[in-house]
């Protein structure tokens, strides 16, 4: 059970009920998906220092800032690529991300892919320029932190892609993502995306 499973069954049974969520009551939870042979992590996550109202009747109100040294100093991670368009940022209070990842010494990607969503040509033509980059410094041993905003359909799904550049069978991609996180991969388009998907990077040795 997570941190913020705990915390809300615990408040459940006391007969309250939390209105509203934050960095220091819901400290930020990273997923990690390993690959037996590559000591570099995959991480998912939510969006961090997103304010918003969720569909479960809470209310996000996280610090960016927090979650980003939370993320670092827990995780690790030397990249983190954000999947949210800058419309969805700028409405989650969150459009200094990039400039924030970067100000920790991280390099930020930015791959945006619309909330529902599968993956469409403008994420094709970006994905291609950058993955051969992502996939040698998982092989490298640098972990690689993915979100969206919910950290379910399109963070499950740049995971699974991942997965499978590292030679993990599409199906069975699948599979470890919902295995490890449940409730990725949400929406079937990206199911569908994941499946027809063929490895673009090199293999290296």
């Amino acid at each position: 059970m997570s941190t913020e499973e705990s915390l809300l069954s615990y408040t459940r049974s006391r007969g309250t009920v939390i209105t509203s969520r934050t960095s220091l009551t819901h400290p930020i939870h990273i997923t990690e998906i390993i690959h037996a042979n590559y000591p570099g992590k995959i991480g998912i996550c939510i969006c961090p220092g997103k304010k918003s109202r969720s569909t479960f009747g809470w209310t996000w109100n996280r610090d960016l800032f927090l979650d980003l040294d939370r993320i670092r100093d827990k995780f690790g991670p030397t990249t983190i690529i954000t999947l949210m368009p800058s419309d969805e940022l700028t409405i989650n209070k969150v459009d200094m991300i990039g400039e924030a990842i970067i100000d920790r010494g991280l390099e930020w990607i930015h791959l945006p892919i619309k909330d529902m969503n599968g993956p469409d040509i403008s994420f094709d033509n970006s994905w291609i320029k950058v993955v051969q980059n992502i996939v040698d410094r998982i092989h490298q041993g640098e972990h690689i932190l993915v979100h969206c905003k919910g950290g379910l359909g399109r963070s499950g799904t740049i995971a699974a892609l991942l997965l499978i550049e590292l030679g993990i069978p599409n199906d069975k991609a699948i599979i470890q993502v919902r295995i490890s996180r449940p409730g990725a991969i949400d929406i079937a388009d990206q199911e569908k995306y994941i499946l027809q998907y063929s490895p673009l990077s090199n293999p290296t040795d």
